[in-house]
């Protein structure tokens, strides 16, 4: 999952990552495999006012 952050360009920092439905927790993503059929929505956080 971290390889895949780097690959969009996004920030770890500014994201949540959700899997089938679940929050996937940040010490999990180094270790998190993209498998086949897993859903998944990444969400970029910004700023603004």
């Amino acid at each position: 999952m971290a390889d895949l952050l780097r690959e969009l360009a996004l920030d770890g920092g500014r994201v949540a990552i959700e899997r089938n439905l679940e929050i996937l927790p940040r010490p999990q993503w180094a270790q998190t495999l993209v498998e086949h059929r897993d859903r998944y929505e990444i969400v970029q956080f910004v700023g603004g006012g």
